[in-house]
């Protein structure tokens, strides 16, 4: 009796350590489910990667769902415990912002005609990326995979490196972010007001260049190729028609509370070098690639500007958790408010452009890329 009291005793402990992992990971396969209920065998199946039947890509695609969706919990989870007690809770609310927002993962956007091939694939090397650069030695494979979302498509017709290639002009740019961060981080973490200088000669920094010059690379040898590499990011010409404009309501409550955060960061005095390429990454990608609205630049600018709270929450830069502790402590004071915001762009997720009427659409047909 007593052993098993010591034994429900452990799991529990273990279940209150480990709860913030335990629920994301819930939320986000829960999230897959819903979205996909309809179709998940079509959904690794449609396009199935490398030739393989359908048993073994529903296999594969299921294993990598379950990975990547728990490396995102334990990423968040320690994430939202970092800052101890005092923080926890305004991390939580923008943690829940992040998930919550369709564009914030790939399958929790629009997949009207598409597959998860197209979509997951691309999206899970770019997790893959993520966790590489916070290792010392294998961070040097991603120049390496860089390439790997340009090179391979030019030799094979291969379904796998197609969508990469594809995916390579959002995942890409947010890899070369990342590293961008890494290399600027001297300015992020707290300590001596001395550090006003970036070492180039960093492994960072030459790591970012690295990164930067063969992803630049492979990409003009994509065109020299001969093949095409600005065709439709998902085989369908997205113009600024009616859901443009519903996307962009969709995702307006976490654009308010990541812009707010990023408002109340700088006015703490947060590394404006940093700032400024966050704010201006989004509007260049906006236009070098116009052709391609919600499927590309939304996606973009929401994990884009995540990312840099994120990181800058993780390295404990006081600046920025001060901003996220100001516009936490608002949204706790306004929980209802919080929660159906919340419930509602979560729910808005399966919005897609069949949704929308034809006539609602063409109000927007006349306005040019």
């Amino acid at each position: 009796m007593a052993t098993a009291e010591t034994g429900r005793s452990i799991l529990k402990a273990r279940v209150k350590q480990f709860e913030y992992e335990i629920i994301i990971l819930i939320f986000l396969l829960l999230r897959f489910v819903f979205k996909n209920i309809l179709g998940f065998a079509t959904y690794f199946t449609k396009q199935p990667i490398f030739g393989f039947n359908d048993k073994l890509s529903i296999l594969i695609g299921t294993a990598v769902l379950f990975i990547i969706c728990t490396f995102l919990a334990m990423i968040f989870g320690k994430l939202i415990r970092s800052n101890g007690a005092e923080y926890e809770k305004p991390i939580l609310f923008f943690v829940a912002f992040f998930f919550a927002c369709p564009a914030s993962l790939p399958f929790l956007f629009n997949t009207d005609s598409l597959t998860g091939t197209q979509m997951f694939y691309p999206f899970a090397l770019f997790i893959l990326s993520i966790f590489l650069i916070s290792k010392p030695f294998v961070k040097w494979l991603v120049p390496l995979i860089c390439a790997v979302y340009f090179v391979p498509a030019v030799f094979t017709n291969e379904i796998f490196f197609s969508v990469l290639r594809k995916g390579a002009i959002l995942y890409v740019p947010l890899i070369l972010l990342f590293l961008f961060l890494e290399m600027m981080k001297i300015q992020i973490e707290p300590g001596s007001k001395q550090k006003k200088t970036i070492n180039m000669k960093s492994a960072s920094s030459i790591l970012f260049f690295v990164s930067l010059l063969i992803s630049i690379a492979s990409y003009i040898y994509t065109l020299t190729r001969g093949k095409s590499y600005y065709e439709d990011f998902y085989n369908n010409i997205q113009r600024l028609n009616g859901y443009f404009v519903v996307c962009l309501l969709i995702v307006t409550p976490a654009l308010a509370a990541i812009g707010a955060v990023l408002y109340y960061a700088v006015k703490n005095k947060f590394s404006m070098p940093v700032f400024d390429i966050f704010w201006r990454a989004p509007i260049v990608l906006f236009i070098l690639y116009r052709s391609n609205f919600y499927g590309l630049w939304i996606p973009f600018l929401i994990i884009s500007l995540f990312l840099v709270v994120f990181f800058s929450i993780q390295k404990k830069n006081p600046a920025m958790l001060s901003a996220v502790r100001t516009v936490g402590d608002y949204l706790s004071a306004h929980l209802f408010l919080f929660y159906i915001t919340l419930i509602a762009m979560a729910s808005l997720s399966n919005v897609t452009s069949a949704y929308l009427s034809t006539l609602f659409q063409k109000i927007f047909e006349i306005v040019p890329y």
